[in-house]
């Protein structure tokens, strides 16, 4: 069999970007964590949220007859959206991951904006400032810790000599 000499094979994926594409795995599983403690959280507080919706709507247009049922009903169906959007989100995600692993540099450079915002995000749970009130909340600090760590280390171990290389390597070959 006759190969093409001008086509060479990709470099294997480096220990550092196989490393940093398992903890995006981890990230993601903790979003999930975070979805669904937040979906507990708001599945506890339904009732006032109910209410605070019905107060609302009532506000605007008072010939508007809602009963509570049917703004209960709505609140569900805002919970249920919540649920299919982070699971839309942490799909694309694991999309952007395997791209990453792939050696995309666009892949690498969105995960690494994504990353920084989770760290940012983080820093209020890490420091205190937003002291849970509930267990719900509390899963949902230290989840939302525990992702930012993780992503910390994806984007340091996916910034490293070797990761720059397997990234930069498609547009050095000729």
């Amino acid at each position: 069999m006759i190969t093409n000499p001008a086509k060479a094979e990709p470099a294997p994926v480096p220990v550092d970007v196989a490393t940093a594409y398992q903890l995006w795995w981890g990230v993601i599983g903790f979003g999930f964590v975070n979805l669904l403690g937040s979906l507990a959280l708001m599945f506890g507080e339904r009732s006032s949220l109910a209410e605070q919706l019905l107060k609302d709507v009532t506000a605007r247009d008072p010939n508007l007859k809602l009963t509570q049922d049917s703004v209960e009903l709505l609140v569900f169906a805002g919970m249920a959206l919540v649920a299919v959007i982070g699971l839309v989100v942490g799909a694309v995600a694991l999309v952007i991951g395997y791209q990453m692993r792939r050696g995309r540099q666009w892949a690498r450079t969105l995960l690494t904006m994504i990353g920084v915002l989770l760290v940012i995000l983080a820093v209020p749970n890490l420091l205190g400032l937003a002291a849970p009130d509930s267990a719900a909340m509390l899963v949902i600090g230290g989840a939302s810790i525990v992702q930012a760590v993780l992503a910390a280390g994806a984007i340091y171990l996916i910034h490293r000599k070797e990761s720059n290389a397997y990234f930069l390597q498609r547009f050095t070959r000729t």
